[in-house]
């Protein structure tokens, strides 16, 4: 089967304009597993203004291009002049093999809070999420199969 993945920096590129086609920002707020815990029927995101580089992204979408998984770039939701993306791995099987996607979500059915304090995202820690609204949330967003920041 033939890789449709493109390296990275096309990759950017090709969102950006499906981004802007769609009426979204361009300007990108990558998130990661480990800063967005959802609580309560709501996205929790730890420090946003860490996460505006594409360094972890790029590595885990390189690392993921080196197998067989398929790819998703998704775009969560506006912050401001922002976006809010991910890189999703999809991998394979259940999904066809090195498949490239692209998708926004056009409506959102939860809210996005950002946290700067670190006590406060400590406290978030506390709190069960085990509800059946926080598991739809975290399926909808990939956060499971989304860029995970201790890669090497």
């Amino acid at each position: 089967m033939k890789d449709a993945r493109p390296p990275f920096e096309d990759a950017i590129r090709s969102f950006r304009k499906f981004a802007s086609d769609n009426g979204k920002p361009t300007d990108f707020l990558w998130i990661s597993q480990d800063c967005v815990r959802v609580v309560l029927g709501r996205v929790w995101i730890f420090c946003p203004d860490d996460l505006v580089g594409d360094r972890y992204a790029e590595r885990f979408y390189e690392s993921t291009r080196s197998g067989e998984s398929s790819i998703k770039l998704i775009g969560i939701k506006e912050m401001g002049s922002r976006y809010i993306v991910g890189v999703e791995k999809m991998p394979a099987p259940p999904h066809h093999p090195m498949q490239f996607y692209m998708s926004l979500h056009k409506s959102t059915n939860f809210r996005v809070r950002y946290v700067t304090n670190r006590l406060v995202w400590t406290l978030l820690h506390c709190f069960p999420s085990f509800s059946r609204r926080d598991r739809r949330i975290r399926d909808q967003i990939s956060l499971n199969r989304s860029i995970d920041r201790s890669l090497p």
